[in-house]
């Protein structure tokens, strides 16, 4: 099992007065180019970019349609991708195969709420479940960049990450040319955060 040494920046009060030991992915390290982990760490930020527009229900209806015409096939070929690579590599660990286990079963859900909420004509009901969709992908982002992330870096040394990272790289894009109808729609560069160079 991983061995964790908490520091005081990764120690949080809740709102009750608890303190969260709950490890995570520090903000301030070392940018390491084609590590799997900073690959899936730059698809959350656009994922979360596009989250923030589909929860927020008094958007207008058709700037959430287009977030979602962009959100999905980055969602699908990021889930794709990490199944094939991360959680494949993780379960080889006993003590951390049920967390990837779990990462699938919310994969699964986020797709049959993808694929609820596109064959939906009502708009009302199209909101709830773009809404519900969003808050399913945001919760399993968080779980996944405090616990899983946390002990992939610890349990795999850097040069296995990048070779991961090609391989992560390389399943996206075989995903998106398996079906011609998706296509990745890139954020515009100003939505997109500055990548620290090595």
């Amino acid at each position: 099992m991983a061995n964790y040494s908490t520091n005081a920046k990764n120690i949080k009060k809740s709102s009750r007065g608890k303190r969260n030991l709950r490890p995570k992915i520090s903000t301030k390290r070392k940018y390491i180019e084609n590590d799997i982990i900073e690959l899936i760490l730059q698809d959350h930020r656009s994922l979360k970019h596009l989250i923030r527009l589909l929860k927020n229900n008094r958007k207008d209806l058709e700037k959430r349609i287009e977030a979602l015409e962009k959100f999905t096939p980055l969602l699908l070929s990021h889930a794709r991708a990490e199944e094939g690579t991360v959680y494949r590599a993780i379960k080889k660990h006993k003590d951390f195969a049920e967390e990837s286990f779990e990462g699938e079963i919310e994969h699964g859900l986020a797709d049959l709420m993808l694929e609820m909420t596109q064959n939906t004509d009502n708009k009302q009901r199209w909101s709830a479940r773009a809404k519900v969709l969003a808050e399913i992908v945001e919760h399993h982002l968080k779980v996944e960049e405090t616990t899983m992330l946390v002990h992939f870096k610890n349990l795999f040394p850097v040069e296995t990450r990048q070779n991961l990272g090609f391989k992560y790289l390389s399943l996206k894009q075989s995903f998106l040319k398996t079906d011609p109808e998706v296509e990745i729609i890139p954020l515009l560069e100003t939505e997109m955060p500055s990548q620290p160079t090595h």
